[in-house]
């Protein structure tokens, strides 16, 4: 599901509007509680401890500037969450930055996780952004922000490199609602598509469910349209 625009005699592809609000609900629904650690350097250091921390994606190092960029008011709750962030994200998008010292574009990658907190039922996306400096991953700010306003700033399906399982299959599900003309969200539960063929879906599917792609596969579908998904293909 992509949108063809062309400008300035190039054909620009964005990701679709409906791929998103699909992603806008799942993030949504698959926000977790908001661990709230009191502020302080020896909390910060408890829970970072040397200062690396590992992804799913790469090692990641945190920056010196980290521990400040907690303090503000609205972020001095959000030690646990930067971790969880980091540890067990719910996406990671690369994009690219401009370095005005350079005067060129560098990647970055970022990475998103959705909570809520349980005092308010507040929702929101923890972020963080990491640069590439002299051979290391530096995370070097971060931010919390509306879970709509994260998932925006996906222009295309090449920028998602990382979706965490649990967010792909509560995707998929909103994908074949949708497809069934539905338009709520659809409350799914972690055992919910145990394994395929063994457990029927949650409501009558009009479409034949192995014709149907997954958010995973519409994603790879965008990327294949793309032109920039590498594929490999057995002798």
């Amino acid at each position: 599901m992509t949108e063809n625009i062309t400008g300035n005699g190039e054909e620009i592809h964005k990701i679709n509007e409906v791929t998103r609000d699909i992603l806008i609900i799942t993030l949504e629904e698959t926000a977790i509680p908001l661990t709230e650690v009191i502020y302080s350097r020896d909390n910060y250091n408890k829970i970072f401890g040397k200062g690396i921390i590992q992804s799913p994606v790469e090692e990641i190092k945190m920056g010196a500037n980290q521990f400040i960029g907690l303090c503000p008011p609205d972020r001095n709750n959000l030690i646990a969450a930067v971790y969880e962030t980091l540890t067990a994200p719910s996406l990671v998008l690369e994009k690219e930055t401009y370095d005005e010292k350079t005067e060129s574009f560098k990647p970055i990658h970022v990475y998103g996780k959705s909570f809520i907190n349980p005092t308010n039922n507040h929702k929101m996306a923890v972020e963080s952004i990491i640069i590439f400096k002299e051979g290391e991953n530096i995370a070097v700010s971060l931010h919390n922000k509306g879970i709509e306003e994260f998932v925006k700033q996906i222009k295309t399906a090449d920028e998602i490199i990382y979706m965490d399982n649990n967010i792909s299959r509560v995707a998929t599900l909103e994908l074949v609602k949708y497809k069934n003309g539905g338009s709520h969200v659809v409350k799914e539960s972690q055992n919910l598509l145990s394994s395929a063929g063994q457990k029927s879906l949650p409501f009558d599917c009009k479409y034949d469910k192995d014709k149907i792609l997954s958010i995973d596969e519409l994603i790879i579908k965008e990327k294949i349209q793309l032109g920039r998904l590498e594929i490999t293909k057995e002798n």
